[in-house]
């Protein structure tokens, strides 16, 4: 093919023009839909449920200790959010998507919280289990 394309390119008659054009056109879809799927993936990066709700738990027990310490630490939301991010490794344009996704449909607010409420009965069964395990020391 590639000689075929080099007398082609020597000869220029209308046959090797009518080949280049199906060569460019052939390399143009190939690109095209490369470039699609390329595109696809980032913008279908919606957070799976369970980080989601990870995310939402650390922000909320973050927040809350933050909130109780506030003379001690001046911290703003924005750093708060920004160790979020990091920490699960998420940008602020996929929890935006998440959020936008699950305003869609109600239904899946329903099921985010109730996972979220659970997931905290079981995280505050695992702390109490470590308590009773190592107790804290006594302030005696």
């Amino acid at each position: 093919m590639w000689s075929r394309l080099l007398r082609c390119r020597i000869l220029m008659n209308t046959k090797c023009i009518s080949i280049y054009n199906m060569a460019y056109r052939i390399i143009s879809i190939i690109l095209l839909v490369m470039g699609l799927f390329g595109c696809g993936k980032r913008l279908s990066s919606e957070i799976p449920p369970d980080k989601f709700a990870a995310i939402y738990i650390d922000l909320k027990l973050s927040k809350a200790s933050v909130q109780n310490a506030d003379s001690l630490m001046k911290t703003s939301d924005k750093e708060i959010l920004n160790r979020m991010f990091k920490k699960h490794n998420v940008t602020p344009e996929q929890i935006r998507m998440t959020v936008d996704n699950y305003n869609k449909d109600v239904r899946k607010w329903k099921e985010f919280y109730e996972y979220v409420s659970k997931r905290l009965v079981e995280l505050k069964k695992e702390r109490t289990a470590e308590e009773k395990i190592n107790p804290p020391p006594s302030s005696k």
